[in-house]
């Protein structure tokens, strides 16, 4: 399996400073290349933090996560930052581009310590007729819809090719059409790439489109 989450918890201390807080309670679930699977459930439930912990952006209080047979859990945070920037692709409800940068420059950021500049170039050119982008190419996030900025954060975080995409809330601050449109475009290009992408969403429209679904209620994971 390309990815494990194995008995997974996530708790801080309370304010008192002697009992905790529990926000994840022993998930485990396995996923391989090509699938995709939303996580739901309402908010404050621990669906961002879930995600957080699997992209290494935070380490769980137990359990284990794995990514094609690396055991995240174990690996020094100096190198889990090149994992973060060549393995995983993050796109988040807000795009995050840099309003400075032209679309092109946006995508490439990621391949800055990547020495192969034209294959990336290369890439991110054919990524972005991939996504009907190709004549926005020299402009700047001012100049686009939210939907055409959304668009460009999903190049963005395919653009070093990675296993595992992952996705909070992405289609939260569009409207209902250019929300199914974007879901449509996570679909397409997971198939394509063959990625596992998982996304954490309120939308049921947009998880029905993913393999599988689980819902995420009082720190644990059904589905």
């Amino acid at each position: 399996m390309l990815l494990e989450v194995d008995h997974v918890a996530k708790h801080y201390p309370a304010p008192d400073g002697e009992s905790q807080i529990s926000i994840l309670s022993d998930i485990s679930f396995k996923t391989d290349s090509g699938n995709s699977l939303a996580i739901i459930g309402p908010s404050g439930s621990g669906k961002s933090t879930l995600l957080n912990l699997i992209g290494t952006l935070d380490r769980p209080s137990s359990g284990k996560i794995s990514l094609n047979g690396t055991e995240l859990t174990k690996v020094k945070q100096g190198e889990l930052a090149a994992i973060r920037n060549q393995q995983i692709g993050f796109v988040f409800q807000q795009h995050h581009l840099l309003p400075q940068c032209t679309v092109l420059e946006n995508v490439l950021l990621p391949t800055l310590p990547n020495p192969h500049k034209e294959t990336a170039t290369s890439r991110a050119k054919k990524l972005l007729n991939r996504v009907g982008l190709e004549d926005r190419l020299h402009h700047r996030p001012g100049q686009l819809s939210g939907g055409e900025c959304q668009r460009v954060a999903v190049v963005r975080a395919l653009i070093n090719q990675p296993m595992l995409v992952l996705a909070d809330e992405p289609t939260g601050a569009l409207d209902a059409s250019t929300a199914e449109r974007l879901g449509e475009l996570l679909v397409d290009v997971n198939k394509e790439l063959g990625t596992v992408l998982i996304v954490v969403t309120h939308s049921s429209k947009l998880a029905e489109n993913m393999h599988r679904h689980y819902e995420l209620r009082n720190g644990y994971l059904m589905g």
